[in-house]
């Protein structure tokens, strides 16, 4: 089957009935297929979920539930985003209870919502997570309506036994799910959802999406509503296909993540409301654009709020050097009563524009404008009604059908269509069994308005209240009842809310009686209790507030208020206005002083500063804020004033008062100013033994439910082997003689007699320890005679060698830099590195691997900000085994007058003729690099790092650098161990040529045989692509049973679709165990995956 060839619905095919047939067939068709990977909100990959592991995670929850519940119940789910999150969604369908999903409550305030949510659908159990968990009593203090709840901590047990689970008895029409209606908190609804109708809607949702095989996709939307739920868990499920999820947050606060995970993973579906499209284009600069490669994205999902013709060509322009597509954006429209998807597609093609005259729709029709002018405007259409259901526009009044052009109500018919509202049969007849006249088929109302044009479905409005902010729906009463509760001035029951259509998006306007003795005066307060109370309750802050003179408001005639009438009283300038608040202005900021204010207390709060120190005029770098604490200021800046803020821009000013200044400064994107005041710490109720017992802590149970992931698929751990003797092509291992890769003795310098011999003479000579630091006591002849031939080898000034390579790293750049200065990092440079450009207190910037010019980009925006700048780059990555263009990046650090250090742990020995490393290779003078850093482990055959440098930079180094410092000297064995290695290899440069043509010679086999070998070329690091981690550890493990030593590379050390085997030559292997290397490879490849290679073509490509 080709990759362009469009995916069978093979579920369907297959007469899956319900969700739990669904995961079963999955997984026994596609065990270690990975479905899901969770990426942090520092976008990288967190986590990965097979359907073998989804499924033993389900059961294992369905049978620890079994203890709480009886089939029918209902569960409330209040889990994170997250792959927990999938597995408890699964778990309460394999019990064969009715999953309640809901947003996760603040542990810290009481929140009714879930009280009226639990009330409602009569649920006795909530499954939450285990930082919940920590938290549930003092959240229960607040809460006291839901302790009788039985709660259930659902990742531990989801590491429970699930062998004991039962198949539960499930048809189409048993309820799977309750999705309250988004934002009702007054009066929640719950839809009942059935799994035929969660079926029927996948499978209209792979067919519009028109999947092809390998396809994967990327979702953030959070998966307690429907679009998230539906669109970005289960329809991966359905289709067999692959996702990477990451919070809302994880977006929201970097949309760049979004883009990036699309790039990084070549994603070609996903979907987001039309906001997201207009924050990507606000937020995502041209420098960031041109890092991102789109070109593989086909499909993304518009729908839950107005569609915007604007966003969708903004979007496509902005993002056209990225590679994406015109016609990526599919326009769609669906609700929670219709289970998702009403209307959408066909995919691949541009949307239907159609030009409409405001006027006309106005009056109920859509019309053409005459002429260009202010009645005129554009809508998207929606796409067209999906497969086996009936869409209708219809008259309100009447229950007929509306005429051609003709706005109506939007009816829908067919198996999509919800089972009714949890527990409410008026509501559930009114809304789920309406009759078209003329007709006995039932309809579902949806409340919108729309027409059908040209076979698809515009939708125009809204016939029923609901305010869609931001992709999310609120109900106007709710709005309404929190903001006359603010002030003792507002009316009860004289308030309406409702939304206008704003430069871009959707406005919330609010209209509201003051009672007679309020004065003008108070109007600065009433409007401030009233932002502050539904920022607080509802989580929305309006964009206007209109005080009208009372008994003005346009009512019914039983008293009821008629916000419809309200809003066009308003549209028309007709309200009886008294007093108002607009989002403009000065309006639109916090004031500097209650910046300052802020920012002085939650400095003093959260970081425990010292008071006298602090002042308008501190500067934030002297506070010794880590990236960590940058960011937990911008997330409560953001929180306490509702602005966006780029993390940059609290590095940017000089002091508290400056930075105060400059976001007061900024227009209209924020939300006006609450009150100033610092957040309370956390509470994590009573201590408890379990914060002492790592066996609970939720790291160590991750780390164990990777390695049971291995056992569960009777994997062999691939990890600690025992070696029996000296490692270099050959390793011993319980008695068996193997072909070794895993480790890095390039040149089979490690057990060479005359090294050997070295440390032997060493240990004799001085012992086996220094045991001290250098500093104190701990300096031997040998350590100087080797930091100077380091020193010469690399040419450099001098050198300095630390106990290790991580300490070397870590111990220089943290020393080094500090909070006025940036470090840039290559996206794949070593942890170790990462560390300490974190630890260093230093802005941290990250470029595209190898990207030269995108790190070029980057100094000329930053360098003028800071005192220094580092870059790190390697000289041979480890995961890839590929080489930077070392000229180019000289040319940039030497333009910006930055410093370079180039990490040579894998290229020193390795490249260049003479094994000299990258400066060697690339013909590049090493005295153009200020800072080289090396390990003995490796080509030299010892244990340490060094680093080599100017003498300046030594001296400072050997003098104050705490890793150095603070740490003991390398034992005299290690030091003579390299010297006598770094000697011989100067003696013995052709094993450095031999090493080069082992390398090429083994990479040549695996390409002719078809393996993957990703960017590797020229080093001896070539690593073998498989494209999940459990593939490779099978892989390793098989390799292993057939005399073949390699290591798997897993998630989260690399991309999960990136696991791979990683190959490390050493000069000393022979053409027969390269050759019988790759012919073993490949036939292993093929048992775990039969398509994978092709044996016949490997067979005549690797020589005997």
């Amino acid at each position: 089957m080709s990759e362009g060839e469009l995916l069978r619905d093979d579920a369907r095919a297959a007469g899956v009935q319900t969700l739990v047939d669904l995961l079963e067939y999955r997984a026994a068709r596609q065990p270690s297929h990975v479905v899901f990977r969770f990426i942090n909100s520092d976008g990288g990959e967190e986590a990965g979920l097979t359907f073998a592991a989804l499924q033993r995670r389900a059961r294992a929850i369905a049978v620890h539930l079994a203890e709480h519940v009886i089939p029918g119940d209902r569960v409330v789910l209040l889990v994170p985003p997250g792959l927990e999150y999938v597995a408890a969604f699964f778990g309460c369908l394999y019990a064969g209870v009715i999953a309640v999903p809901a947003y996760p409550p603040n542990p810290r305030r009481a929140d009714p919502r879930v009280a009226r949510i639990v009330a409602d659908c009569g649920a006795r159990i909530a499954l939450v997570s285990d930082a919940f968990m920590a938290r549930l009593d003092g959240w229960l203090a607040l809460t006291p309506d839901l302790s009788a709840l039985t709660w259930l901590d659902a990742g531990r047990l989801a590491d429970g036994d699930a062998t004991a689970w039962r198949a539960p008895s499930l048809t189409g029409r048993a309820l799977a799910m309750l999705q309250y209606t988004s934002g009702s908190t007054g009066d929640p609804r719950g839809v009942m959802l059935s799994h035929a109708n969660l079926l029927h809607n996948s499978a209209v949702i792979h067919r519009v999406s028109a999947h092809r095989t390998h396809d994967n996709g990327v979702f953030w939307l959070p998966p307690f509503h429907d679009m998230g739920l539906i669109g970005g868990i289960l329809q991966p499920i359905y289709a067999g296909l692959s996702a990477a999820l990451m919070a809302p947050a994880t977006f929201l606060q970097r949309p760049l993540r979004w883009l990036e995970a699309m790039a990084r993973y070549r994603a070609t579906t996903s979907g987001a409301p039309n906001f997201a499209y207009d924050l990507c284009v606000e937020r995502i600069g041209e420098a960031e654009r041109g890092t991102l490669d789109l070109s593989h994205w086909r499909t993304s999902f518009n729908g839950a709020e107005p569609i915007r013709a604007d966003t969708i060509e903004r979007f496509s322009q902005a993002f056209a050097a990225s590679g994406l597509r015109r016609d990526v954006i599919l326009p769609c429209y669906g609700l929670a009563e219709g289970t998702l998807l009403v209307s959408g597609g066909p995919a691949e093609r541009a949307p239907l524009i159609v030009p409409a005259d405001r006027r006309s729709l106005e009056s109920g029709e859509l019309r053409a404008p005459d002429t260009p002018g202010a009645s005129a405007m554009t809508l998207v259409a929606s796409g067209e009604p999906i497969a086996e259901q009936t869409v209708a526009i219809v008259d309100p009044d009447t229950g007929t059908r509306c005429g051609s052009n003709e706005i109506g109500e939007i009816w829908v018919a067919g198996p999509s269509v919800a089972v009714g509202y949890w527990e409410r049969p008026e509501a559930s007849a009114a809304t789920f069994h309406a009759r078209l006249a003329g007709s006995g088929q039932s309809f579902l109302r949806t409340g919108d308005l729309g027409v059908l044009m040209r076979g698809q479905l515009i939708v125009t409005g809204r016939l029923k209240d609901l305010v869609i902010l931001d992709g999310r729906n609120y109900y106007p009463h709710d709005i309404e009842v929190a903001a006359e509760r603010s002030h003792p001035a507002l009316r009860p029951g004289f308030t309406a809310a409702f939304g206008v259509a704003g430069d871009g998006r959707e406005r919330l306007v609010l209209v509201a009686e003051a009672a007679r003795q309020h004065k003008p005066e108070s109007d600065s307060a009433l409007f401030q209790a009233i932002r502050t109370e539904l920022a607080g309750t509802i989580g929305v802050v309006p964009d206007e507030i209109v005080l009208i003179r009372q008994n003005t408001i346009p009512r019914t005639s039983s008293g009821k208020i008629q916000r419809r009438a309200c809003r066009a009283a308003y549209l028309g300038d007709a309200l009886d206005v008294v007093g108002r608040w607009k989002m403009r202005g000065s309006d639109l900021v916090a004031p500097n002083d209650a910046i300052t204010a802020f920012v002085i207390d939650w400095v003093r709060e959260e970081l425990q500063v010292d008071p006298a120190r602090l002042d308008p005029r501190t500067k934030l770098r002297e506070l010794g804020l880590d990236s960590l604490a940058v960011t937990r200021l911008m997330v409560a800046l953001e929180g306490r004033f509702g602005r966006r803020i780029d993390p940059a821009q609290l590095w940017e000013q000089p002091d508290i008062e400056a930075l105060a200044r400059h976001l007061a400064s900024l227009d209209g994107r924020g939300t006006p100013m609450m009150p100033a005041r610092v957040a309370e710490r956390p509470s994590y109720g009573p201590p408890s033994a379990a914060s002492t017992d790592v066996a609970q802590w939720g790291e160590y149970r991750t780390l164990r439910s990777r390695l049971d992931a291995l056992a569960d698929h009777g994997i062999a751990s691939p990890f600690f082997h025992v070696h029996e003797g000296v490692t270099g092509s050959e390793a011993v291992v319980d008695g068996r003689t193997l072909i070794n890769f895993a480790n890095y003795n390039y040149l089979g310098l490690s057990g060479d007699a005359d090294v050997t011999c070295a440390a032997q003479d060493a240990v004799a000579r001085w012992g086996s320890s220094v045991s001290a630091s250098r500093v104190v006591s701990g300096e031997r002849p040998v350590h100087r005679e080797l930091e100077r031939e380091i020193a010469r080898f690399v040419g450099a000034e001098d050198a300095v060698v630390y106990i290790g390579g991580v300490p070397a790293n870590v111990s220089t750049i943290s020393h080094l830099l500090g909070p006025e200065d940036v470090v840039l990092c290559d996206q794949l440079v070593h942890n170790s590195a990462m560390q300490g450009a974190e630890f260093s207190g230093a802005r941290r910037l990250v470029f595209p691997h190898n990207d030269w010019a995108s790190l070029d980009a980057m100094l000329t925006r930053v360098r003028g900000q800071h005192r220094r700048a580092l870059v790190v780059i390697e000289g041979v990555y480890s995961a890839d085994g590929d080489i930077p263009d070392l000229g180019r990046f000289v040319e940039v650090k030497e333009r910006h007058h930055a410093m370079l250090m180039v990490d040579e742990a894998h290229s020193i020995g390795v490249l260049g003729a003479t094994g000299r490393g990258i400066a060697e290779h690339a013909g590049v003078d090493p005295r153009r690099v200020e800072i080289w850093m090396g390990t003995l482990s490796k080509s030299l055959a010892s244990c340490g790092g060094y680093i080599a440098g100017s003498r300046a930079l030594v001296e400072y180094l050997k003098y104050t650098s705490p890793g150095f410092v603070y740490s003991v000297g390398i034992p005299p064995s290690n030091a003579a161990a390299a010297l006598a290695a770094l000697r011989k290899l100067e003696a013995e440069p052709e094993r450095v040529v031999r090493l080069h043509e082992r390398a090429a010679r083994f990479l040549a086999l695996c390409r002719r045989a078809g393996l993957d070998t990703g960017a590797s070329g020229g080093t001896p690091v070539i690593p073998v692509i498989v494209g999940d981690s459990l593939r490779a550890a099978r892989l390793s493990a098989l390799l292993f049973e057939r005399g073949i030593n390699v290591q798997p590379m897993v998630a989260p050390a690399v991309p999960e679709h990136l696991a791979r085997l990683r190959f490390f030559i050493a000069a000393t292997h022979t053409d027969e165990q390269l050759a019988t290397t790759v012919t073993t490879l490949v036939e292993a490849l093929a048992e775990t995956e039969p398509d994978a290679v092709d044996v016949g073509r490997t067979a005549q490509a690797v020589p005997a």
